[in-house]
């Protein structure tokens, strides 16, 4: 290397010399041998440069090598250093990015990988020019020592010099842009490695739950992983060893109410250690997708939520793998809401999500199973204390006294005053103590909260004692239908399932509702309206009061007078119970089985609609049955609904799609040709349980929509009522008078005087406002005194004037 390499064929001829001496290594080895042998040419260069000064014996040699006489010029050779320097750290970067290819383990990427491929082709040439890149630049520096007063570079050196540091930084730019590429497929495969070895750790017998626990919470071998509530020092996975184990999941937006009914349940559980129901320990894993960056706001949140947590936390949300991350959402199917996994001593999955049990019964549905909570509803029935319970011990007292007690609910003031009068009376009247408590509303907001408030000032009645308790009855109701759900036992002829849905159908309606019951078992239940008009005619059941009971007295009542029917708005609390509960039932069969049993069941349902619109118009049997299901008037009038039926159609489309696709991946390609382990195959198999969960949630939503075409008869009224308003409102169409248009919009129900006059505040006809200019203020029920206080300021003058 030290000769100096002038001409090109010269360079090429020693750069070949020097590859042939090095033959019998690899090709990496060939480049760190040659890249050894320039750092020994160099690195005398520069030794001698910095220690000339101060070490005799180097000076000497400097003097030799004409050092000092070089340095003497370093600025008019600055140009000509700087370009070596560039050079050579482009031969360290190709000679590093050759060594991290030799790197690659085998074991994920072979040389049949794209990637890999282009490398090998390309890494002989990028080591030839590497070499040879030494090779001018030894025979650069050589060159200094020799040149005296020559310090100069010719026009073509300058160029070779840098031509070279340009073309050794494509190639480097290149080779790293495909070790990317290869890095990247590695991580894929080790991925699915990891995802799959998690799998057959939860399919296999373990000890204890430590290899569990770590590969969960700790696979990035953090010594202290968790945060320890009570004392907030950080500790081991092994203080839950041989415990069970309950794991919160959940995004950063828990609800505080959720974190305070736990903290309630959590801490009353540790009020007693040597209780058998305290035998367990509350782990919160933050669900975060770890391939997007932590933002400020969602460390403050973190942070916020990891103080007032007094059960084990995650340390940071970094430690959350992204395979954990895949596994929770896809095996556990962990959605936006929160569920709590619950894993027995030895690890094992005792409870796909025991959060139910939890809202439901507390801590005495330890050791939180599914065959506990089996039990536990097999032992239940509807009473008041299964509504109640755990939320305000006022009502249990009541409840254990024998007293009256109407629960009631719902946003419309004005009825509640109304409602709570009435019961008043009938309590006068009866000589009865009937005690009342209003539980809002699910989700309760700002109105919830201000009904609360006039409530107690009006002294009305008694009030759960805050928005978190009437949060907490909601989530109990609904947790009881996912309970349900979740255990495959959520059908029409269960009369618990029924009484939660019939709750849960009063909530999504408007208007109010009350049920009465006294102690603990007898109960009935109604609309507001109807419960309101029953109390108002008492005078009808006083004397079955006397003699039956006030609450069969009622109940009789309601069954001689029932309510004209109206549609309740049944709002189930999601879908994903119901697909957790279908996922329960299949849990034996594989996943493509799973998709076509579930897809059989779903046939029947829309089948069987389907058939109906075919042939309802020309087979009697067909329009019989039709008219049982209530289906004439929805299939009288498709043409208004033609846009969801082409939705539903285009999604059950889809859903066929992704079924024959999984049964093609998991049953029809030969393994004779395709193994398991094969890259398409394996990241395939990782992606069917998700898509099965969908398809199968999608199914779900499908039968629901064509159930709910049952009830569409008002729905059909309400979109002719709507588009026969339109026509009237239509600028082609022309009329005498206001008197059509304000009677579609005021006067839909006949009522001969639907109007009330605010100066006489007398009922008065639509007469009233024929042929005038007509100002409709429309608003809700919340419209403020200050903006009806100006529109009055500004309505009286005019009205003065007028007359």
């Amino acid at each position: 290397m030290a000769c100096k390499c002038t001409e090109t064929g010269e360079a090429h001829a020693t750069t070949m010399s020097i590859l042939n001496m090095v033959s019998y290594y690899p090709w990496d080895a060939k480049l760190v041998i040659a890249l050894s042998a320039f750092a020994v040419n160099y690195g005398e260069f520069w030794l001698l440069a910095q220690s000339y000064t101060s070490n005799q014996l180097a000076k000497n040699l400097a003097i030799l090598k004409q050092v000092p006489e070089i340095l003497q010029h370093s600025n008019m050779l600055r140009s000509r250093f700087d370009t070596i320097k560039n050079l050579i750290r482009a031969m360290l970067d190709i000679a590093k990015c050759i060594v991290e290819f030799k790197e690659l383990p085998s074991k994920y990427i072979t040389a049949d990988v794209t990637a890999m491929s282009k490398a090998m082709d390309h890494i002989p040439i990028s080591i030839y020019w590497t070499i040879r890149s030494m090779l001018v630049s030894a025979s650069h520096i050589t060159g200094l020592s020799g040149f005296g007063n020559e310090y100069l570079l010719s026009t073509t050196e300058s160029w070779e010099l840098s031509s070279l540091v340009h073309k050794l930084s494509n190639m480097h730019s290149h080779l790293i842009g495909l070790l990317a590429t290869c890095q990247k497929h590695i991580d894929g495969r080790k991925f699915i490695e990891a995802y799959q070895n998690l799998l057959y750790l939860f399919e296999t017998a373990q000890n204890d739950n430590v290899k569990v626990l770590k590969a969960l919470i700790n696979p990035k071998d953090d010594p202290l992983p968790l945060v320890d509530g009570a004392t907030k020092k950080r500790v081991n996975v092994d203080v839950l060893r041989e415990r069970n184990v309950l794991l919160l999941i959940s995004d950063l937006d828990i609800l505080q109410d959720e974190v305070v009914i736990l903290e309630q349940i959590y801490n009353e559980s540790r009020s007693q250690p040597t209780r058998q129901e305290s035998q367990y320990e509350l782990v919160w894993l933050p669900l975060l997708d770890p391939s997007v960056p932590l933002s400020g706001i969602k460390q403050d949140k973190f942070k916020n939520l990891n103080t007032i947590m007094t059960w084990y936390t995650l340390h940071h949300p970094s430690l959350l793998d992204g395979v954990v991350f895949k596994f929770i959402k896809e095996v556990w199917h962990s959605e936006k809401k929160p569920i709590l996994v619950v894993l027995d001593p030895q690890g094992r999955l005792a409870c796909p999500n025991a959060l139910h049990m939890m809202w439901i019964w507390g801590a005495l549905a330890f050791p939180f199973t599914t065959a506990m909570e089996d039990a536990l509803w097999r032992a239940e029935t509807w009473r008041l204390e299964l509504l109640v319970d755990g939320i305000d011990p006022v009502i249990l007292n009541w409840i254990s006294e024998g007293r009256f007690i109407f629960l009631y609910g719902g946003e419309d003031i004005e009825w509640i005053r109304k409602f709570t009068n009435t019961v008043r009376d009938v309590a006068r009247a009866s000589s009865l103590a009937l005690e009342m408590v209003y539980v809002g509303k699910s989700n309760p907001k700002e109105r919830v909260r201000r009904n609360m408030a006039t409530i107690n000032a009006e002294k009305l009645s008694y009030c759960l004692p805050n928005l978190t308790a009437v949060w907490y009855f909601w989530i109990r109701i609904e947790s009881m239908w996912h309970s349900k759900h979740q255990l495959g036992k959520a059908d029409e002829n269960d009369p618990i399932t029924q009484e939660i849905m019939t709750l849960l159908s009063y909530d999504g309606s408007e208007g109010g509702w009350a049920l009465l019951s006294k102690g603990s078992t007898e109960l009935t239940r109604a609309k507001g309206s109807a419960f309101l008009t029953c109390l108002s005619n008492y005078n009808l059941w006083a004397e079955d009061a006397q003699t039956k009971d006030l609450v069969l007295a009622i109940h009789d009542y309601f069954l001689q007078h029932p309510a004209p029917h109206h549609c309740n708005r049944l709002v189930l609390p999601d879908a994903h119970a119901t697909t957790t509960a279908i996922f329960n039932l299949l849990s034996i069969y594989t996943w493509d089985a799973k998709l076509v049993l579930s897809l059989s069941a779903f046939a029947l349902n829309y089948g069987e609609f389907s058939l109906f619109d075919q042939i309802y118009s020309t087979n009697l049997l067909a329009k019989q049955m039709a008219i049982l299901r209530q289906r004439p008037p929805i299939l009288e009038h498709t043409a208004p609904l033609k846009a969801q039926f082409d939705t539903l159609n285009n999604l059950i489309r889809t859903m066929m799609d992704v079924t024959r696709c999984a049964v093609e991946l998991t049953t029809e390609l030969p393994s004779m040709y395709i193994s398991q382990d094969s890259p398409a195959l394996a990241t395939a198999m990782t992606h069917i349980p998700t898509a099965v969960y969908r398809t199968i949630r999608s199914m779900v939503t499908c039968a629901t929509q064509t159930t709910s075409f049952t009830i569409i008869g008002q729905e059909r009224k309400d979109v002719e009522t709507y588009q026969m308003l339109l026509n009237l409102f239509d600028p082609n169409v022309m009329h005498i008078d206001n008197m059509k248009v304000l009677k579609a919009l005021i006067y839909a129900r006949d009522d001969k005087l639907p109007l009330l006059d605010g100066t006489t505040n007398r009922q008065v006809g639509l007469d009233m406002l024929r042929r005038k200019n007509v100002l409709l203020l429309i608003s809700s029920l919340e419209f403020s005194s200050d903006e009806l206080g100006i529109l009055e300021q500004i309505y009286t003058p005019g009205s003065i004037q007028q007359g």
